[in-house]
């Protein structure tokens, strides 16, 4: 949830929240890998906020960090105000944002099996959205600045980049796992990215 800046467990059984556990700084998208155990959120960053929210060491954060309320009536149009100004920033987007500064932005990674994020590890550039590879070894991540990301998670730390021209909003792995689906706003468009080696 990117009001609370956190990774939220539910309940589908009795549509209930079991958990809300810290994630980082606007978190915008999850990536599941059940076989590890791990789930990878992109935390976008937000400026002059990168602390106490993402911390770049491996120490896991508390249990629970809060109790989400109710929605209100007022909550509702508060998010439908964000939603409008959401789509107004995606529509009036014509170039890549090369300049900006999101403070505290990265890749959150949680265990599963009790919710807690278990690593935080600092990306530049905004990111957006996160796809793992079936290795369980990288993740790509896809930044507001036009670049993809492929972060190593043994050492914690980008080792490829690509630039997508444009700025992406969301990305997913193909059924074969060995294609990358980018969709950039501003270029009204889908891209089919090739990992390559190592992924």
């Amino acid at each position: 949830t990117r009001r609370a800046d956190a990774l939220v467990h539910l309940s589908l059984t009795n549509l209930s929240v079991k958990s809300a556990t810290l994630a980082g700084p606007d978190p915008r998208r999850l990536a599941l890998m059940a076989k590890l155990d791990r789930a990878f959120v992109a935390c976008h960053g937000r400026t002059g906020e990168a602390a106490p929210l993402a911390l770049p060491t491996p120490i896991p954060t508390a249990d629970t960090i809060s109790v989400l309320t109710s929605i209100t009536e007022s909550s509702e149009a508060e998010t439908q105000e964000e939603s409008e100004s959401a789509e107004t920033e995606v529509e009036s987007a014509d170039a890549v944002t090369t300049n900006a500064s999101w403070d505290g932005g990265g890749l959150a990674v949680f265990r599963l099996s009790d919710a807690r994020r278990v690593d935080y590890i600092e990306l530049p550039g905004g990111p957006v959205a996160v796809v793992a590879a079936a290795s369980g070894r990288t993740v790509a991540v896809a930044c507001e600045d036009g670049q993809l990301r492929f972060v190593d998670l043994r050492l914690r730390r980008s080792t490829r980049m690509l630039a997508l021209g444009g700025r992406p909003t969301t990305m997913l792995l193909a059924p074969d796992g060995k294609h990358l689906y980018v969709a950039l706003a501003d270029q009204k468009s889908v891209l089919l990215v090739l990992p390559g080696q190592g992924w």
